[in-house]
């Protein structure tokens, strides 16, 4: 993903962050997308999306990840560890509506890349062919 420079200096009220994974290659090689979607107001159809594929599920990962993200007063995710480590105080974690939010989000992933469903022998041949048919479906904004 590259950095939106338009978002750089907004401050989001709420972003929503989660990661699901897949198989590069073989079945032992796994990559992670995390997603996040921010928002100042969640009646207000837009919406801002994001995505970044990964090697690393821990703070490697969703740091990297950050460093692409535009700041957010409040952050909600699910209760892996790594969010409250990363955000602090500004963390929710749990399931919630919020969660549900994103958790559509990556089911329209697993349901547009034919290698991210579940239970699949073909896996992503790289992960730059996987990024860019991540970025084809968050730029449609196929939501």
């Amino acid at each position: 993903m590259k950095t939106l420079t338009r978002f750089r200096k907004k401050v989001f009220k709420t972003m929503v962050l989660d990661e699901i994974y897949s198989f590069e290659g073989r079945k032992d090689e796994r990559i992670y997308i995390w997603t996040a979607i921010a928002f100042d107001d969640p009646k207000d159809p837009d919406k801002h999306y994001f995505y970044h594929v990964s090697t690393s599920k821990g703070w490697e990962g969703l740091q990297d990840f950050c460093e692409k993200l535009p700041e957010a007063k409040t952050y909600m995710a699910d209760d892996a560890p790594v969010y409250r480590e990363k955000f602090g105080h500004r963390c929710i974690s749990g399931k919630s509506k919020w969660t549900n939010l994103i958790e559509s989000v990556n089911s329209r992933v697993r349901h547009f890349l034919s290698s991210m469903h579940r239970r699949r022998l073909t896996y992503c041949k790289s992960v730059e062919s996987l990024e860019n048919r991540l970025a084809l479906i968050f730029v449609g904004k196929i939501f």
